[in-house]
This record gives C-alpha cells, sequence and structure tokens, in this order.
C-alpha cells in the first residue's frame, strides 16, 4: 500500500474491529498499518474478509497475512492482485525483456489478450480500465477452466522475437508475485501433426494454373487431363455448334441427356443453292 491508501486502510480496520465488538484506537490502527503495509489493498481486503467470515477473535496482523497466503482467495480476489503485479513488471522491464510470471495464470491471460509486447502496446488512455477489466475477466475464466502447457510457458519480448535464429537471446525475466499458488488444471498441448509444405505448394500451384495432372508411369511424365478426352460436338439452333471435351456435361444435359459423338452423328440435310431439294 501506499500513504494515499491510509484513509481506506482505516476504514477496513473499523469494519473489522466491528465486527468483532472491538474499538479502533490509534496504536492498533498504527501496528495493523505497520504489519500490513507491504500487501497491496486488494489483499488486505480479502484477508479482513476472510477474517470476518471464519475467525472466532479478533485476528493480529500475522493472522490476516496468514489467511491471504493460505490460497483461500478467489477469481475475483486474485485478478486485481495479478493486474498490480503485471503493471509494475510493465514499468520495470518494459517489453523488450521476455518475462515468465510465477503464476502461470498470468503468463496464460497475456498471451490471450495478444502476447507481452502486444500488452504493452495498449492505448495508454484505456490501460487502467478497459485493459485492466478485460485482463480481471480472462484471468478469473482461465483459473475456473485451466489451461494448457503452451499458454502457461514464459512470454516472448520484443528482443527474442526480432532475434530469434539468428543471435543468442537472453532467458526470460523471472517475475515473483505475492500470490499463492493457484489450482487450476493445466492440460498437455495439443500434438499437431507435421505438415508435407511442399505438397501444399504444390497443390496450390496447380488449383491456380487449373490444369490437374495425371502421372503416367509409361512415359514417365505428367499428361494433361484435356489431352486424354476426344471432344464432342453439342448441337444447338441451326447450324451452330459448340465443341466441348468428351463426357463433360453442359447445362443443356441436365435432363439426363448426353450429345453423341460427332462420329455418331447423322450430317442432316443441306440446302441447294439453286432452290432445289437435295435429297437425302
Amino acid at each position: 500500500m501506499i500513504p494515499e491508501d491510509r484513509r481506506q486502510f482505516v476504514t477496513l480496520i473499523e469494519v473489522l474491529t466491528g465486527g468483532f465488538g472491538q474499538e479502533p484506537t490509534e496504536e492498533m490502527l498504527n501496528a495493523y498499518w505497520a504489519g500490513l503495509q507491504d500487501l497491496h489493498m486488494s489483499e488486505v481486503k480479502a484477508g479482513i474478509k476472510a477474517a470476518l467470515r471464519t475467525c472466532e477473535r479478533m485476528p493480529r496482523p500475522a493472522h490476516i497475512r496468514k489467511l491471504v497466503g493460505q490460497g483461500d482467495l478467489g477469481p475475483e480476489h486474485r485478478a486485481p492482485l495479478a493486474w498490480q503485479a503485471v503493471r509494475s513488471a510493465l514499468a520495470r522491464h518494459g517489453t523488450y525483456a521476455s518475462v515468465e510470471f510465477d503464476d502461470p495464470v498470468i503468463n496464460a491471460t497475456i498471451r490471450s489478450m495478444g502476447g507481452w509486447v502486444g500488452l504493452g502496446q495498449k492505448s495508454a488512455d484505456d490501460f487502467e480500465i478497459w485493459t485492466r477489466k478485460e485482463f480481471e475477466r480472462i484471468y478469473a475464466v482461465i483459473l475456473r477452466a485451466g489451461s494448457n502447457e503452451n499458454d502457461v510457458a514464459y512470454l516472448p519480448g520484443l528482443s527474442e522475437r526480432e532475434n530469434e535464429g539468428r543471435f543468442p537471446v537472453a532467458s526470460p525475466v523471472q517475475v515473483p508475485t505475492t500470490l499463492p499458488a493457484p489450482k487450476f488444471k493445466v492440460r498437455p498441448s495439443p500434438q499437431l501433426d507435421r505438415i508435407d509444405v511442399r505438397a501444399i505448394l504444390k497443390a496450390l500451384e496447380r488449383d491456380i494454373s487449373g490444369e490437374e495432372t495425371d502421372q503416367c508411369e509409361e512415359e514417365g511424365k505428367p499428361t494433361r487431363v484435356e489431352d486424354q478426352t476426344p471432344p464432342r460436338e453439342i448441337g444447338l439452333q441451326g447450324n451452330q455448334s459448340r465443341w466441348e471435351p468428351w463426357g463433360v456435361r453442359s447445362g443443356d444435359d441436365e435432363a439426363g441427356f448426353i450429345a453423341p459423338h460427332p462420329s455418331e452423328v447423322e450430317p442432316p440435310p443441306t440446302a441447294r443453292r439453286d432452290g432445289g431439294d437435295q435429297g437425302v
């Protein structure tokens, strides 16, 4: 806590003493302030709340500290404390270094928000309002639902992202928090099958060129599908005609009719130029 938190702290102690039927004195306030000043205000609130719910006698400062460190804090109490640890780490280390919080839920939460570098690039105007609310909401969800091994791993910084594979990178900075170890499930990371990149690129090139190839073992080279099928003529009105690959159905064949091969079509009668009729 900071000196500006003194007034709120006095109010909390008055609530605590009132819950046990006592009157706070100046000496008592100073003693509790000295014993709890290194804690965050959220921790003090959580400790006093736990004491009112579980203690039968007025707790001493050491007892309140014990309650805070027992891991009885729920997601709604842990999330604000985790946010304070994140703010302190950003101010102290920046986003250039890679970091690893001793609370793995923090790592998973920041990763879901875009990573350590992405978090540092959030708008300063919204950081203490909307970014904080988003962090606390996601933190509570992950704490309840669990995460996987990849998501709880350390958070790469800007230096590692830019120099990985080219220069040696420093180990991540270990960031301690005042939070007890979280009780949540860490599932094994899903194993992804190796992808044949060359096969995918080859297939994409085939799709772009519009050519489908058929490997011909006798000739030892790919043969175009278009070259393997003889064309057929589709009869139209009058003397018009058009050619399509044999076996390909046109819009006129939707009723089930397949045009015959040109060799099977009897030529139609033609009109003589002198106006006479030509026999068939």
